[in-house]
């Protein structure tokens, strides 16, 4: 709804105090998809950056899809210095990901500075995490595997 309203550069009931004013905490994206906003160019990104507020977080299975440069649409949503500064980011992270020369040793320095950065801001959990009480914090169903043989006849 933000990108779309944004993106008109609508202004109705509703909306426009949206973008006027200072929120607590903006939920990107309230559905579990922060990875939404890690293209700095799309609506959606530049709308949820444009909002006003104290705190920021976001959540996301996937903050990775194609690049080390997806994380860097967070970080600019984030507004966490110096991280969220385009050249900043280009120097530390996206100059030596994309190096030619030494590539194993400049894409290592690359992620090195990624966890870096992630280290104090993410808060990673998996189906292996565990509770303060020791307690599995996602209990999946076991795994059912059914064989189900088909014969097909000879125009199938």
């Amino acid at each position: 709804m933000v990108e779309s309203h944004f993106g008109r550069r609508y202004v109705g009931i509703g909306i426009a105090a949206l973008f006027d004013r200072r929120c607590l905490y903006p939920l990107i994206d309230f559905f579990y998809k922060a990875h939404c906003i890690r293209n700095q160019l799309t609506l959606a990104s530049k709308a949820c950056c444009s909002l006003k507020a104290d705190y920021r977080w976001a959540v996301s299975g996937t903050i990775i899809q194609n690049s080390l440069d997806d994380i860097f649409g967070i970080a600019k949503f984030l507004k966490h210095e110096p991280w969220c500064w385009p050249a900043f980011w280009k120097a530390a992270i996206t100059g030596p990901a994309n190096a030619t020369e030494n590539r194993d040793e400049s894409l290592q320095l690359a992620l090195e500075r990624v966890r870096e950065f992630l280290g104090p801001v993410m808060l990673r959990r998996t189906k292996d995490s565990l509770t303060s009480d020791g307690k599995p914090i996602l209990t999946l169903p076991p795994i059912e595997t059914k064989v189900v043989r088909v014969e097909l006849s000879e125009t199938e």
